[in-house]
């Protein structure tokens, strides 16, 4: 049970720092305790929720978002949990499983192929700094 305990505290770090805490928390569920599918896709919304709650209001404290941008985020997002959680309940357990793991492989090859092009422009923008700075 302290294992378990010992997880949530570790992703909820994690979600502060603004790592993707949904995400993780499922992939721990899964894969070290027998929750079902959709059990465990409830307990990660309800720990994503209150993970986003906290660090929002941090953030918001601390003046890390512009009021617009995080307002209209607001318009898309909640019809599109709406709509997944809609959704969520046509599809059986396995199906969602496995595109929610086909999801997690695509985000990471995405990352992946964007971690190499940012850390390429951060190089370039810090050698264009150089020259200026020189000139």
């Amino acid at each position: 049970m302290w294992v378990g305990f010992i997880w949530a505290l570790a992703i909820g770090i994690l979600a502060g720092l603004g790592v993707g805490s949904g995400g993780l928390y499922l992939v721990y569920l899964d894969l070290f305790t027998d929750t079902p599918q959709r059990e465990a896709q409830g307990l990660n919304l309800v720990f994503f929720v209150f993970a986003l709650l906290i660090s929002v209001a941090v953030s918001l404290v601390k003046g890390g978002y512009r009021n617009e941008r995080l307002l209209l985020s607001l318009l898309f997002v909640i019809p599109g949990a709406l709509t997944g959680s809609y959704l969520a309940g046509a599809f059986p357990s396995a199906s969602l499983k496995k595109g929610l793991g086909l999801l997690f492989i695509f985000s990471g090859i995405y990352t992946l192929f964007t971690l190499k092009k940012s850390k390429k422009s951060a190089k370039i923008q810090k050698r264009r700094r150089k020259i200026r700075g020189k000139t």
